[in-house]
């Protein structure tokens, strides 16, 4: 079963966000279609692939149902195939390491040091160890062939 081509013109949009949001998602579709995808993946996003090209560029909502359907596919494709985009595991990483490890770090030496202004000194210890993480989780995703040679959507 073969994957629904893109039809979504960028010559339309008159905004640069909306452009850019048409061309990140053609990129998408565009790595897709290089990739071998079996048919019941294909069966999910064909539709949502056949909604975008309905889309109108006159509706004020355009760009964020662009998005939208963007987020779909990569959230089928992530819980069907395990297959992320780039710095996906990175940023992921950075955002638990400041929740997880960051603010615990930084309560610890406030309290132990009797100031809390130290408070603010975990969180970016804590976002670095959670890149570090992350990007190490990312080059194996890479190697094993499960990274889509696109960015993340933010």
């Amino acid at each position: 079963m073969p994957l629904i081509q893109l039809n979504l013109s960028s010559d339309a949009a008159h905004e640069s966000k909306t452009k850019k949001a048409i061309e990140r998602f053609r990129a998408l579709m565009d790595e897709l279609t290089d990739r071998e995808l079996p048919d019941a993946i294909i069966a999910h996003l064909n539709p949502i692939i056949e909604e975008a090209n309905q889309l109108s560029h006159t509706d004020s909502r355009y760009r964020k149902k662009i998005y939208k359907s963007q987020t779909e596919i990569l959230r089928i494709l992530q819980k069907e195939l395990n297959w992320v985009t780039k710095n996906h595991y990175q940023n992921m990483g950075m955002l638990f390491g400041m929740a997880l490890f960051g603010i615990p770090l930084g309560t610890t030496f406030g309290v132990n040091l009797g100031n809390f202004a130290f408070l603010g000194v975990g969180i970016p210890v804590g976002m670095v160890v959670g890149m570090a993480i992350g990007a190490s989780m990312d080059s194996k995703a890479k190697k094993e062939g499960r990274q889509i040679n696109i960015d993340s959507l933010f």
